[in-house]
């Protein structure tokens, strides 16, 4: 037994020298990284002198990493990867050293780890210099330091590091990797200096900004609206776009941002302040020169008023709707509210001005157009006067309300003397000549009560009331009078000759009644009525002369045959169905399942027609005079009335042309009844003449009611004539009786109901001469809409020359 343990320890001390003896073989047997020689049985590096750094970084990454699948030793391996690491150090070493160069004067080196050195701005380093470097910098640091994974190519092709098979083992990998990281030094955080290089650039770019407005601040006008206007906008748009916390301190710049934002906020006040004290020195330069001269307000003061409530007012919305403009509006409320009350209290003197001098040279109406204009300019949104709405304080007597009360009662104390001139000049023309000129009274009593009219809820004082009634009653008499000698023009339809008897006074009769019904529904029997017989008419009425029948038949009668044909169906008959069966299926068609069959036959009537046309000829024409034309009057229109007759024997002229079959008694069609024959009564030629007669005559009295609704169109322009030879009373005159005809008289309903016929006239005439009315009243009725106006300047005039 001892021996036997004797052999176990002998057998065991082999195997432990056996395995030393294996372990040294391996090592001496694993294959030497390139570059490297043995010492002592570990790998010591031999390059030649002058090998790149990073070409060692990439043999021996390649190498361990192609030997990673093989059992080398722990010291093996670190003492390759120590090669290895120390030849990484050494490119970020080179690496740092470049960017030190690229990046002077804002990076240095510590303990040989690069820094930023961002108050480098603040050492006469330029915005746009740094900015470039920034750049630079942040192109050369990107996120991780690589190197190309075949840095040793030029190396692998000189054959004395590598075998054939290792440079294409090493080209084949380096194709694979493409690029290799080399770490960093724990002391340099990438990310962090990274993160610094954007920060700066942001810091630096803002800088840029900032100083470019402001460069853009001290280049604008600011008395410009709208070149200060983008100025701010710009201004607002860089301080909305600023980081919260924004610190030029980190480039040593502690003046900039101070700046913009003084710029910022006082960019508005100051607008404000400059608008108000432009303003102010306008309207003092105009008060001491109104002063100097010792002269009264004129239009230049005028015209100087408007400029400046139109840029207030426009500068005030403006304000009012920005809020960058609050602080600022605030700060000058109480000097804007005197510069204010200052414009109000020159805008009152000088509309009282006006006023006085609209008075003094017995301008009145000019005086209450300059009245009205200047209220309706106070109250009018786009006015350049609501600049004293918008300074209005809620629960106070508004400067609108204020500037009103003073302008009515200016033009009151004015006004009492100037209707009572006007209301004496129109008794006068009431009175002048045999009849007067009433309607040069009617435009300026019309004048008056316009003047008495304002567009604010004031009470008239009681002189004034007086003068309007006092108007009122000469109106009411002058129109009166109007009428009477001026307006009221009868009308007379004289005989018609006729080559038949009775003819001719018939149809003069049958026209006047006609004429007087369409004159009553369109309101012009009030002023051209239908005198009593044998009155004898003036030259200034409207008469017919010369109005002959010179056609008057109605015996023409012609006489044609013709037919018609009726296609109908006829009475149906039940037959039995002989293809019936009666073991059908109940899919089966109809045609065998129903034990009926149903014929109905289609037939075809002919119609025999006798037509019959009476045609009656009526031509009549007459001449029609009166004030400013005599015109020929016609009517020549032929008449045709068709009567039918018609026969059809049941038998003889009735065919068969179809047979239908039917399965379904539902399915056959009803039977139609016998056409329906006409049997028209023929008129006798006596009857078709009435009728044409009576057809006619509404024609030939829409003729003659065209002239005589064309008056007021014929004073327009007799008016026109005397206004181009400077005539203004004569024109006046007209005006006015045009007036009062407008006034009394409805141009504006439609023409249809007026005429009061269900069934329009036959005459070929009819709708041209309807035509004619419509286009007629469309000129009427525009006519009546600016009479007024027109007479009222018209009647100025007249005063003035007066």
């Amino acid at each position: 037994m001892a021996l036997i343990r004797g052999r176990r320890k002998i057998y065991a001390l082999a195997a432990t020298l056996l395995l030393a003896f294996c372990g040294s073989c391996a090592l001496f047997s694993t294959k030497l990284p390139p570059g490297f020689t043995r010492s002592s049985g570990l790998p010591v590096p031999a390059y030649p002198q002058g090998t790149p750094d990073a070409a060692i970084y990439a043999l021996l990454t390649w190498y361990l990493e192609t030997e990673a699948g093989k059992d080398l030793s722990p010291s093996y391996r670190e003492a390759v990867s120590g090669v290895r690491i120390h030849a990484g150090k050494r490119v970020f070493a080179a690496w740092a050293q470049e960017l030190l160069q690229k990046g002077a004067p804002l990076v240095r080196l510590d303990g040989g780890i690069p820094q930023l050195v961002p108050l480098a701005f603040s050492q006469n380093l330029k915005l746009e210099q740094g900015a470039s470097i920034l750049e630079t910098l942040r192109n050369e640091c990107p996120e991780e330091f690589t190197i190309p994974a075949s840095a040793a190519e030029n190396l692998a092709t000189t054959g004395h590091l590598f075998t054939s098979s290792e440079r294409t083992s090493y080209r084949a990998w380096a194709t694979t990797r493409q690029t290799l990281t080399i770490p960093d030094p724990d002391a340099f955080h990438r990310a962090e200096f990274r993160a610094q290089l954007n920060t700066i650039g942001q810091v630096v770019e803002i800088k840029r900004i900032l100083l470019q407005t402001l460069q853009q601040a001290k280049e604008t006008n600011l008395e410009d609206p709208a070149a200060f206007q983008q100025l701010l906008d710009d201004l607002t748009a860089v301080k909305n776009n600023l980081p919260e916390k924004l610190s030029l301190a980190a480039i040593g710049d502690d003046t900039t941002l101070p700046q913009f934002l003084q710029l910022c906020e006082s960019l508005p006040q100051d607008n404000v302040a400059s608008a108000i004290g432009r303003a102010e020195s306008t309207l003092l330069a105009e008060k001491q020169r109104l002063v100097a001269a010792q002269t009264r307000i004129d239009a230049g003061t005028a015209a100087i008023l408007d400029g400046l409530e139109s840029t207030l007012s426009q500068n005030l919305v403006r304000w009012r709707g920005d809020a960058r403009f609050t602080t600022a509006l605030a700060k000058s409320e109480e000097r804007f509210q005197r510069l204010v009350s200052d414009l109000a209290a020159l805008r009152l003197e000088q509309w009282k001005a006006s006023l006085e001098a609209h008075r003094a040279a017995a301008r009145h109406w000019d005086g209450y157009l300059f009245f009205r204009t200047a209220l309706a300019n106070l109250r009018q949104e786009t006015s350049s006067m609501r600049l004293y709405r918008l300074m209005s304080v809620p629960g106070q007597d508004s400067w609108t309300e204020k500037m009103s009360q003073e302008l009515v009662a200016q033009y009151f104390s004015h006004l009492p003397s100037a209707l009572e001139e006007y209301l004496e000049t129109a008794r006068k023309e009431m009175e002048i000549d045999i009849k007067g000129h009433p309607g040069l009274a009617v435009a300026i009593c019309t004048m008056v009560l316009r003047m008495c009219e304002i567009p604010v809820a004031a009470p008239l004082p009681q002189d004034v009331q007086n003068a309007r009634s006092k108007a009122e009653e000469l109106l009411a008499k002058a129109r009166t009078q109007l009428e009477k000698n001026q307006l009221v023009r009868p009308i007379s339809i004289g005989n018609f000759s006729s080559d038949t008897p009775g003819i001719g006074t018939t149809y003069a009769k049958d026209l006047q009644h006609e004429l007087a019904t369409l004159l009553q529904a369109f309101g012009l029997n009030r002023f051209s009525p239908l005198p009593e017989e044998d009155s004898k008419p003036s030259r200034w009425d409207y008469s017919t002369f010369g109005g002959r029948v010179a056609n008057y038949d109605g015996q023409e009668t012609t006489e044609r045959q013709t037919f018609r044909t009726v296609r109908r169906n006829g009475p149906g008959r039940r037959l039995p169905n002989p293809e019936y069966d009666k073991n059908a299926s109940r899919t089966a068609q109809r045609r065998v399942t129903s034990p009926f069959l149903y014929e109905q036959e289609v037939l075809l009537q002919a119609i025999h027609v006798k037509e019959f046309e009476r045609i009656a000829h009526i031509r009549v024409f007459m001449n029609f005079n009166g004030p400013g034309f005599t015109s020929l009057v016609e009517v020549n229109e032929f008449y045709s009335k068709m009567f039918f007759y018609e026969e059809s024997h049941p038998i003889n002229d009735v065919k068969t042309v179809a047979t239908l079959r039917y399965y379904d008694a539902m399915d056959v069609p009803k039977e139609d009844p016998e056409p329906a024959l006409k049997y028209d009564r023929i008129w006798t030629p006596g009857e078709l003449l009435d009728w044409a007669r009576q057809d006619s005559l509404r024609v030939a009295a829409l003729l003659l009611l065209y002239h005589i609704s064309d008056y007021p169109l014929h004073l327009q322009k007799r008016v026109q004539e005397l206004l181009a030879k400077a005539n203004y009373p004569d024109a006046t005159e007209l005006l006015g009786q045009c007036y009062v005809l407008c006034q009394a008289l409805d141009f504006d309903s439609d023409l249809t109901p007026l005429l009061k016929t269900k069934t329009p006239p036959a005459a070929k005439a009819y709708e041209p001469t309807i035509q004619k009315l419509r286009a007629q009243r469309k000129k009427l009725s525009a006519l009546k809409h600016t009479i007024e106006q027109d007479m009222l300047h018209a009647t100025n005039l007249t005063l003035q020359k007066k």
